[in-house]
Protein backbone atom coordinates (compact mmCIF):
# COMPACT_ATOMS: atom_id res chain seq x y z
CA UNK A 1 0.00 0.00 0.00
CA UNK A 2 1.15 3.17 -0.88
CA UNK A 3 0.53 6.45 0.92
CA UNK A 4 -0.48 8.30 -2.54
CA UNK A 5 -3.44 5.88 -2.92
CA UNK A 6 -4.92 6.07 0.35
CA UNK A 7 -8.91 5.50 -0.07
CA UNK A 8 -10.97 8.61 0.84
CA UNK A 9 -13.99 7.32 -0.09
CA UNK A 10 -15.47 6.01 3.01
CA UNK A 11 -18.93 4.67 3.08
CA UNK A 12 -21.30 6.31 5.83
CA UNK A 13 -22.41 4.41 8.57
CA UNK A 14 -25.81 3.21 9.01
CA UNK A 15 -25.96 5.05 12.10
CA UNK A 16 -24.92 8.56 9.97
CA UNK A 17 -27.56 7.22 7.32
CA UNK A 18 -30.03 7.19 9.97
CA UNK A 19 -29.03 10.60 11.25
CA UNK A 20 -29.40 12.09 7.90
CA UNK A 21 -32.59 10.17 7.24
CA UNK A 22 -34.18 11.91 10.45
CA UNK A 23 -32.43 15.31 9.88
CA UNK A 24 -33.78 15.96 6.16
CA UNK A 25 -37.44 13.81 7.44
CA UNK A 26 -37.86 16.41 9.67
CA UNK A 27 -36.97 19.47 7.87
CA UNK A 28 -39.54 18.16 4.95
CA UNK A 29 -42.49 17.41 7.88
CA UNK A 30 -41.75 20.84 9.20
CA UNK A 31 -42.09 22.77 5.39
CA UNK A 32 -44.91 20.84 4.86
CA UNK A 33 -46.70 21.86 8.08
CA UNK A 34 -45.74 25.51 7.80
CA UNK A 35 -47.34 25.07 3.80
CA UNK A 36 -50.16 23.27 4.97
CA UNK A 37 -50.96 26.19 7.99
CA UNK A 38 -50.41 28.86 5.01
CA UNK A 39 -52.65 27.14 2.34
CA UNK A 40 -54.92 26.97 5.00
CA UNK A 41 -54.96 30.42 6.27
CA UNK A 42 -54.65 31.77 2.49
CA UNK A 43 -58.27 29.77 1.91
CA UNK A 44 -60.07 31.09 4.65
CA UNK A 45 -59.07 34.64 4.44
CA UNK A 46 -60.48 34.63 0.14
CA UNK A 47 -63.71 33.08 1.93
CA UNK A 48 -64.20 34.94 5.36
CA UNK A 49 -62.19 38.24 4.55
CA UNK A 50 -62.01 38.43 1.12
CA UNK A 51 -59.65 40.93 -0.49
CA UNK A 52 -61.81 42.27 -3.42
CA UNK A 53 -65.02 42.49 -1.20
CA UNK A 54 -66.62 39.71 -2.03
CA UNK A 55 -69.21 38.57 1.12
CA UNK A 56 -68.85 35.07 2.46
CA UNK A 57 -71.97 34.32 0.67
CA UNK A 58 -70.98 35.30 -2.61
CA UNK A 59 -67.53 33.44 -2.10
CA UNK A 60 -69.97 30.17 -1.66
CA UNK A 61 -72.10 31.20 -4.64
CA UNK A 62 -68.86 31.13 -6.83
CA UNK A 63 -67.83 27.68 -5.84
CA UNK A 64 -71.29 26.09 -6.74
CA UNK A 65 -72.20 22.59 -5.87
CA UNK A 66 -68.40 22.55 -5.03
CA UNK A 67 -68.53 24.96 -2.23
CA UNK A 68 -69.00 22.57 0.98
CA UNK A 69 -66.26 20.67 -0.17
CA UNK A 70 -64.18 23.21 0.88
CA UNK A 71 -65.75 23.25 4.48
CA UNK A 72 -64.63 19.58 4.52
CA UNK A 73 -61.47 20.09 3.38
CA UNK A 74 -61.10 23.05 5.97
CA UNK A 75 -62.27 20.65 8.62
CA UNK A 76 -59.65 18.19 7.90
CA UNK A 77 -56.75 20.16 7.47
CA UNK A 78 -57.57 22.14 10.39
CA UNK A 79 -57.69 19.08 12.75
CA UNK A 80 -54.27 17.76 11.16
CA UNK A 81 -52.78 20.68 11.93
CA UNK A 82 -53.96 21.32 15.33
CA UNK A 83 -53.04 17.60 16.20
CA UNK A 84 -49.56 18.23 15.40
CA UNK A 85 -49.27 21.88 16.11
CA UNK A 86 -51.61 23.07 19.62
CA UNK A 87 -50.72 26.54 19.11
CA UNK A 88 -50.97 27.09 15.68
CA UNK A 89 -52.11 30.37 14.35
CA UNK A 90 -55.42 29.38 12.02
CA UNK A 91 -57.91 32.09 10.69
CA UNK A 92 -61.04 31.16 12.82
CA UNK A 93 -64.60 30.75 11.17
CA UNK A 94 -66.43 33.56 11.70
CA UNK A 95 -69.58 33.01 14.26
CA UNK A 96 -72.23 31.93 11.22
CA UNK A 97 -74.33 29.06 10.62
CA UNK A 98 -73.01 27.05 7.28
CA UNK A 99 -75.67 25.39 6.20
CA UNK A 100 -74.98 22.75 3.35
CA UNK A 101 -77.56 21.98 0.28
CA UNK A 102 -77.97 18.48 -0.87
CA UNK A 103 -76.30 19.29 -4.00
CA UNK A 104 -73.06 20.62 -2.00
CA UNK A 105 -73.76 24.19 -2.44
CA UNK A 106 -73.65 26.27 1.04
CA UNK A 107 -75.72 28.80 2.86
CA UNK A 108 -74.36 31.11 5.05
CA UNK A 109 -76.06 33.25 7.38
Amino acid sequence: MSILNINTNVDPTTTELQAKARIEIAEESQRLLENMTRVYNDLMSKTWKNQDGLTPQEVMDALGTDAYSLFELGTLVSTTILTVEPEAELIPKPDVTVTPGVDGSVTIS
